[in-house]
């Protein structure tokens, strides 16, 4: 009588014959021998690179605790199409940090000679233009992936001016001393409208800021995934016998590593160009005696100099309405007098008497429990055959 066991103990000897010496997993097919595969922005790991991610010895310690040393490592088996094994880039954006303050200019020309004069407003609309150009140089690769192109986004930090900013979408390559380049172009438009304060004559100027910068970023490539170990004799799990005796065993790398031993860094430096065409600011000159000179940009609405006749602000007291007779001020009081700071006669108030406050109660929390230990979940996932 043919059982299922002596089955597979047949199957399983003919699928050794396919292995190499000493133990190693069974030969790839030729479409997983390629050195990795594209999934958007996920790659198909082969056996040698897996073992790169900074957690590995964990994994192997692991398994030499549960089924032993001889085991052949295994990933992505066509097998065991549901149980594969990934790096992934798994960020969306990173942000970018300036290596020092990005350097920036700017230039003036006159703007549209008609929106001048005195007694009028000065009003329209403009449009803004801002430019980045980038070129990105990978520094260090990550080994899981080299060679990989990914697409990621790359913005720029707090700090440093408002001008240098940028945010754009760029490719990117796992290989030392790569470079790529890229481009983003945005355009807005404002409206302004301005009038011309009395006693001065304006103009408008067309602002250029030109910003250069070197800039550095992080791009973290995670595996997740599970990766297989093939016996040539049938092993128990050492540390529970109840699972019987199998050939495969198979290890879910994200239930018995964190994510920073399964990730792997690509690092990045880059030489940051941008350019802000189309910010107007208008100059006002005195024409007339008593009248003061200011600068405003129309684009961000802040005033540059000048302009404190019109930043005065209505809550400003004039020093003659201050009190003269050197008393306290009476604060939010309607009271017309003011306080005289005299100590109390000893009268009461006439308020509510003060209500000693009860202590707390101390009563706990419904169902609050004090920690303990957390439930320990599976940390392998074991399919086994």
């Amino acid at each position: 009588m043919i059982t299922t066991s002596r089955v597979f103990l047949a199957a399983s000897m003919l699928l050794m014959s396919a292995c190499s010496t000493m133990g190693m997993p069974i030969m790839l097919s030729y479409e997983e021998a390629e050195l990795f595969q594209r999934d958007g922005n996920c790659i198909k790991l082969t056996g040698d690179r897996i073992k790169k991610i900074p957690g590995w010895s964990k994994v192997t310690a692991y398994v030499n605790e549960h089924w032993g040393s001889d085991g052949g490592l295994k990933v992505n088996d066509h097998k065991y199409t549901d149980k594969m094994v990934m790096a992934c880039m798994n960020v969306q954006q990173v942000t970018s940090t300036w290596k020092s303050e990005p350097q920036c200019q700017d230039s003036l020309t006159d703007f549209d000679s008609k929106a001048m004069g005195t007694d009028l407003v000065i009003s329209g609309t403009k449009e803004i233009t801002r430019e980045t150009h980038a070129s990105w140089t990978t520094t260090h690769s990550s080994e899981l992936t080299a060679g990989a192109e990914f697409t990621v986004g790359i913005g720029s930090d707090a700090t440093g001016k408002a001008e240098a900013k940028f945010s754009m979408s760029t490719t990117i390559k796992d290989e030392t001393t790569s470079s790529k380049g890229s481009s983003r172009e945005t355009k807005d438009s404002f409206g302004y409208n301005f009038p011309v304060p009395k006693g001065n004559t304006c103009g408008l100027k067309l602002k250029v800021t030109d910003c250069d910068g070197q800039a550095s970023a992080t791009v973290p490539i995670v595996v997740t995934g599970t990766v297989w170990f093939f016996y040539n004799d049938a092993v128990p799990d050492k540390t529970d016998a109840s699972f019987g005796n199998h050939y495969h065993w198979s290890v879910h790398l994200d239930s018995i590593l964190s994510e920073q031993e399964r990730t792997s860094l690509i690092e990045l430096s880059g030489g940051i160009k941008t350019s802000t065409k189309g910010e107007l600011l208008v100059e006002c000159k005195p024409s007339e005696p008593g009248a003061k000179a200011i600068t405003k940009n129309l684009t961000t609405g802040k005033t540059l100099s000048g302009g404190a006749s019109e930043s005065k602000s209505a809550s400003d007291t004039p020093k003659d309405k201050s009190p003269k007779d050197g008393k306290p001020k009476t604060g939010n009081s309607t009271s017309t007098k003011p306080k005289t700071g005299k100590p109390q006669t000893g009268k009461p108030k006439t308020g509510k008497p003060k209500v000693a406050t009860k202590p707390k109660s101390g009563k706990p929390k419904s169902g609050a429990q004090k920690p303990g230990k957390k439930s320990r979940a599976a940390l392998v996932e074991r399919s086994q055959w």
